[in-house]
């Protein structure tokens, strides 16, 4: 092998060698972007399942309270209804009585 042709060898092996290193530290980056990334997208993920977490919290004490306030409403209807048993059953009694009081006085 000449000088030149040795020359122009060792010059080729360094540019692929230049090449490769500097395919290398690209690649580098390019992990380094992806993870950071991937990082960010967690934190994001994070957040949001948070977010989901407290906002189904939210509406499950919305429905639980809605549902207790139902409860609530349908007691005092039949408390309600009760009371109107109540009153109907006492305005007979009383219309019997009274009935009663003028048949004997009518006597």
């Amino acid at each position: 092998m000449t000088p030149e042709q040795e020359h122009k060898l060792f010059h080729s092996v360094g540019s692929i060698e230049a090449t490769q290193q500097a395919i290398l530290e690209a690649l580098r980056a390019q992990q380094t972007a992806i993870r950071e990334s991937a990082a960010t997208v967690n934190e994001r993920l994070d957040r949001l399942e948070n977010d989901i977490d407290r906002r189904f919290v939210e509406i499950n004490n919305r429905v639980s309270a809605a549902e207790l306030s139902q409860q609530n409403q349908a007691n005092e209807l039949s408390n309600l209804k009760v009371k109107m048993a109540a009153y109907g059953g006492a305005a007979g009694l009383i219309t019997m009585l009274v009935a009663e009081l003028v048949k004997g006085a009518l006597k």
